[in-house]
């Protein structure tokens, strides 16, 4: 996955300490995977992409297994989500995805970030070996719509370098109410 397939014309924002606290809270200190993050955006296409460096020291669940796998991948995705919409809905603007969202702000992030907030479509593929201890991965939201009384995202993932050692496709749904 190229983050942006044109490469002028990008803008880099970092994600502030105080977004990434609130976004990663509900992980407990040693799954908080996440280290630190930028958002890119560009003129040029609606799409909005969260660029992030990772580091998994130990896994949590399980003896490691040398690489990084399907469960650290979902993990990783569901800290780059949280991160990705908690930045955006802290400053409203005039994105075009700001029409979709309403009146969608912090608190209502907060409100429904762990049992409001679901993956309804997930394919992911791994093509080699990451080494789980220090990576980079990318999520790049490609629309957002409201179907059935649901905000629906839709996005692609990436990790490793180019973005190609492990991707995929994802569906977030929100409930409106």
């Amino acid at each position: 996955m190229n983050i942006f397939n044109e490469t002028t014309d990008l803008a880099k924002t970092p994600i502030t300490a105080s977004i990434m606290t609130l976004a990663l809270g509900p992980y407990t200190i040693e799954c908080q995977y996440l280290k630190s993050a930028y958002k890119i955006t560009s003129s040029k296409t609606s799409d909005i992409v969260l660029s992030a460096e990772f580091s998994i020291p130990k896994s949590f669940y399980i003896d490691s297994t040398g690489h990084f796998n399907a469960v650290e991948a979902n993990i990783c995705l569901n800290q780059m989500s949280y991160l990705l919409f908690a930045d955006f809905v802290s400053k409203p603007n005039a994105h075009p995805f700001w029409a979709t969202l309403g009146s969608f702000d912090l608190a209502t992030f907060k409100e429904k970030q762990l049992a409001r907030i679901f993956i309804v479509s997930l394919s992911s593929r791994f093509r080699q070996a990451l080494d789980a201890g220090d990576f980079r991965g990318s999520l790049r939201w490609k629309s957002v719509s409201k179907k059935m009384g649901l905000i629906l995202c839709q996005a692609e993932f990436g990790f490793g370098e180019h973005n190609n050692s492990a991707y995929g496709e994802v569906m977030f749904a929100i409930p409106l109410h």
